[in-house]
């Protein structure tokens, strides 16, 4: 994993739920709920947002364009649907969200128009 935009799909802009979840995780666990709520209401946010365009949960996601739309030019190239880490890593968020009692904030997010038709529940 690396900052730097190389289209590799461990590198920016991909986020993957796993280590989102790990790093929520060890700021809630050192004391900083600030910023382990913070990150957990961008990352449901965005992973609520896109499930309201196409109703599918995803492998990784562009964190910069808070999108599923990835176009990875080495290694896994495809985008997973319902994959059970971004599954359980948004359950896990909810839950710390809830039993934190962190307040509810508005969470701001790139928009993303919904390119995919939404399939059927």
């Amino acid at each position: 994993m690396s900052p730097y935009e190389t289209r590799v799909q461990w590198d920016l802009p991909y986020g993957w739920a796993p280590v989102t979840w790990l790093t929520v995780d060890g700021l809630a666990k050192s004391g900083d709920m600030q910023d382990a709520a913070r990150i957990s209401r961008k990352f449901t946010a965005m992973v609520s947002e896109n499930y309201k365009c196409d109703r599918t949960i995803r492998e990784k996601y562009d964190v910069v364009t808070a999108s599923t739309e990835v176009n990875v030019a080495s290694g896994y190239k495809q985008n997973v649907i319902g994959f059970g880490w971004t599954n359980a890593a948004y359950l896990k968020m909810q839950a710390l969200l809830k039993d934190s009692g962190a307040q509810a904030e508005m969470v701001s997010i790139p928009h993303r128009e919904c390119t995919a038709q939404p399939t059927a529940p």
